[in-house]
C-alpha cells in the first residue's frame, strides 16, 4: 500500500511538471485590453484621408473655399433669414390684438427675385466646385472664360437683391437683418470674383521685355 501510494504521487509529480512546462511552451494569446481600440483609432483617420484625397479636395484654394463660403451663407440668408419685419395692433373693444412676422428673401412680394439670386450662388459654387474637381469637364458659361462666368453670375445676383430693394424701398423700415447681411455678402462676392478674374489676367498676361539699349 505504501508502494502504491508513492507510485501515486510520483506520478502526480511527473503529471504536474509536463503541465507546467506545456503551459511554459504554449503561447499567450491574450491581448493587452485596449489594443485593438487604439489600432482602429489609427485606421480610421487613415481611411478619412484616403476618402477625402480621393475627391481631390486638396484641387481647391483657400481663396476657393472662401468664395464657396460666402455663397453658401448669402443662399442661406435668402432662404431662411428674416428680409422683412412687419407687425399691426388692433383694437378690438377693450381687447388689443397684436399681430406679427417676418418673411424672407425668397417668399413673396416679389419671390422670383430672391428665388433667381439664390439660383445665381448655387450655379457659381457649382461652376468653380466642377472646374476645381473635374478640370476636363465642359459646361456652358456666359462668358470667354469661367471666371468672367462666375463674376457675372455674382453681379446678376447683386442685381436681384438690389431689385429687390427699390421694388419695395417704401417699406425701408421693414427691412430686416436678413437684408443688410445680404448687402454686405453678395458686395463681398462679387469683389472676390472681380479679384479672382483680375489675377487670372494678370498671370496670363505676357511680360513685356525691356527694349535693348542703344550703343552711341
Amino acid at each position: 500500500m505504501t508502494a502504491h501510494a508513492a507510485g501515486r504521487g510520483a506520478s502526480a509529480r511527473v503529471a504536474g511538471r509536463g503541465g507546467s512546462a506545456c503551459a511554459a511552451g504554449r503561447p499567450r494569446t491574450a491581448h493587452a485590453p485596449g489594443r485593438g481600440r487604439s489600432a482602429r483609432t489609427r485606421i480610421e483617420p487613415v481611411a478619412v484621408a484616403d476618402h477625402l484625397r480621393s475627391l481631390r479636395l486638396e484641387r481647391i484654394r483657400p481663396e476657393d473655399w472662401v468664395m464657396i463660403a460666402v455663397a453658401g451663407v448669402l443662399m442661406f440668408d435668402l432662404l431662411v433669414l428674416p428680409w422683412f419685419s412687419f407687425g399691426a395692433t388692433i383694437n378690438v373693444g377693450s381687447a388689443t390684438i397684436s399681430i406679427g412676422g417676418s418673411l424672407t428673401g425668397a417668399d413673396a412680394p416679389d419671390a422670383w427675385l430672391g428665388v433667381l439670386a439664390v439660383i445665381s450662388c448655387a450655379f457659381l459654387v457649382a461652376d468653380l466646385t466642377l472646374e476645381r474637381l473635374s478640370p476636363e469637364t465642359t459646361v456652358p458659361t456666359l462668358a470667354a472664360d469661367r471666371l468672367t462666368t462666375r463674376f457675372m453670375l455674382a453681379a446678376i445676383a447683386g442685381g436681384l437683391i438690389a431689385l429687390k430693394f427699390l421694388f419695395h424701398i417704401g417699406r425701408f423700415g421693414e427691412l430686416a437683418l436678413g437684408f443688410w447681411l445680404a448687402v454686405l455678402l453678395v458686395a463681398a462676392l462679387v469683389a472676390l470674383t472681380r479679384r479672382a478674374r483680375q489675377d487670372a489676367q494678370a498671370r496670363r498676361a505676357p511680360t513685356a521685355e525691356p527694349a535693348p539699349e542703344h550703343v552711341a
